[in-house]
């Protein structure tokens, strides 16, 4: 595909066009008695007209309320037409970023140095900060979404991608999230984890690692909550998961501790699973005090040696009726009566951090206090003491 076509596919002005006096103007900006307004006056002077082809534009209103212009004739003009999700999402990204303090508007061009030209469906800017948000509706191949979030990043720009077709590499370089649902549904925003997500995983909107609100979504993009790593200052509520056994030597049934397994933060980051088990404990005395201190009030829990481990498959504990030594096995660590037997809270810090957060991956984050500590400037976490 020749550069020139790549440069008209990316054409697409529903959203603004200018007036007789060469201001622009943009759909998502007016009320609906201004834009009501603002037909009638079109109707009566015909000043509107696209920045694309200088075709008369129309102001008009979706079925759904979304407000657009449309061309009154093409005059050999290469845009497409664009889907009501679409316009909606475009809206919505500068509705978002101006209430944040942003500059916003939809359809705005620029060059990179090597003055390679590309436009963005919605550019904001704050000070010397500038985001794309880029809806992709229709399918594209990962090179040329790679291609033209290249062309962002050497514009100084930072491209943040909404991409209907799944399966895009999960990367630093690429933030991005896949478009599930519709406006009738719903639309959702699904974040992954991994590159192999399907069609059908979109549909059911399943094993995602996180399924956000649009509005959530693009916020956090606004708010610097949307990171490829784990930012400091975040804390993680991990579940002590225990499984139920019988004293080889009395035969008192006590509870033995499995795994920890949890989330991080309000929307649910999953960050330990059962298919992973670590044995933090072992190496991170703080996180045995914490796990003992929990379980104080329990007199049924297996009484663990670090030395033997408490996160391995296999566990030893002692009984803590006769402190005679009972192994667990593989049956007790996916017995179908574990249960949940207390909870710890863990500041994201430190070595371990990389043991937990095994997958990386982008992901909103939102600690408690609602921001982050001064001296994190907001961005991830190294995992490094």
């Amino acid at each position: 595909m020749a550069a020139g076509s790549r440069w008209f596919e990316e054409i697409r002005m529903p959203l603004r066009c200018v007036d007789d006096r060469g201001t622009s103007i943009e759909a998502p900006e007016h009320t609906p008695e201004e834009w009501a307004t603002l037909k009638e006056e079109r109707r009566i002077r015909r000043h509107l007209t696209m920045p694309c082809c200088e075709a008369q534009a129309i102001p008009k209103t979706s079925k759904r309320g979304t407000q657009f212009f449309a061309h009154n004739a093409r005059r050999n003009c290469q845009w497409r037409s664009e889907t009501e999700e679409h316009l909606y999402l475009k809206a919505l990204a500068v509705r978002i970023a101006r209430s944040h303090g942003w500059d916003a508007q939809t359809e705005v061009s620029g060059t990179t140095p090597y003055r390679e030209k590309w436009i963005a469906d919605v550019l904001a800017q704050k000070g010397e900060e500038r985001i794309a948000i880029e809806v992709q509706w229709s399918g594209q191949v990962n090179e040329e979404t790679l291609r033209r979030q290249r062309k962002y990043a050497e514009s100084g720009v930072k491209g943040i991608w909404l991409l209907r077709q799944p399966g895009f590499p999960v990367s630093p370089d690429l933030p991005a999230a896949c478009i599930g649902g519709s406006l009738e549904d719903g639309l959702k925003l699904l974040l992954p984890d991994r590159e192999d997500m399907t069609v059908s995983s979109r549909i059911k909107q399943t094993d995602w690692s996180q399924i956000l609100a649009p509005e959530t979504f693009i916020s956090a993009v606004f708010e610097d909550h949307f990171l490829f790593d784990i930012p400091y200052g975040a804390k993680a509520k991990l579940s002590i998961i225990a499984a139920p056994n019988d004293c080889l030597a009395c035969g008192r049934r006590m509870y033995m501790v499995m795994r920890l397994k949890g989330n991080s933060g309000p929307y649910g980051i999953h960050l330990y699973g059962d298919q992973r088990p670590q044995n933090l404990a072992c190496r991170y005395p703080y996180i045995r005090e914490k796990i003992k201190n929990a379980l104080s009030h329990r007199k049924d829990i297996a009484k663990v040696d670090c030395t033997h481990g408490v996160l391995f498959t296999y566990i030893k504990g002692r009984c803590p009726k006769c402190h005679v030594w009972t192994r667990g096995t593989r049956e007790h660590y996916l017995h179908e009566w574990s249960e949940t037997v207390g909870t710890i809270e863990l500041e994201m810090a430190g070595r371990w951090v990389r043991e937990v957060w095994y997958n990386p991956h982008w992901a909103v984050w939102s600690p408690p206090s609602g921001t982050f500590p001064e001296s994190s400037n907001n961005k991830a976490h190294t995992g490094c003491d």
